[in-house]
């Protein structure tokens, strides 16, 4: 796995033709995060923003569990497994 397999892969997923359903969505998000920037430096977003506290935990829950590079092979596997569901 290299780094420029990463980045195809974020491309891809960028130009799907469909949405990912929003738990796709969360992990796509918490693995690319994880890859680009490890931990979340960032505090939690306040209780009135519901989408950032999602995107937040999801990602420092992957960051808790997967080093960058573990990341971004998550992304990739992530990828491969979903790109026929949202591709057409």
């Amino acid at each position: 796995m290299t780094s420029a397999e990463f980045d195809a892969a974020v491309t891809a997923v960028n130009s799907f033709k469909k949405m990912p359903s929003q738990d796709d969505a969360l992990l796509f998000y918490a693995y690319f995060k994880t890859a680009k920037f490890g931990k979340p430096t960032d505090g939690r977003p306040g209780l009135f923003d519901m989408k950032g506290r999602y995107k937040y935990d999801a990602w420092a829950k992957a960051a808790d569990e997967l080093s960058p590079e573990e990341a971004q092979k998550k992304y990739i596997e992530l990828y491969e497994s979903k790109k026929a569901d949202y591709e057409n």
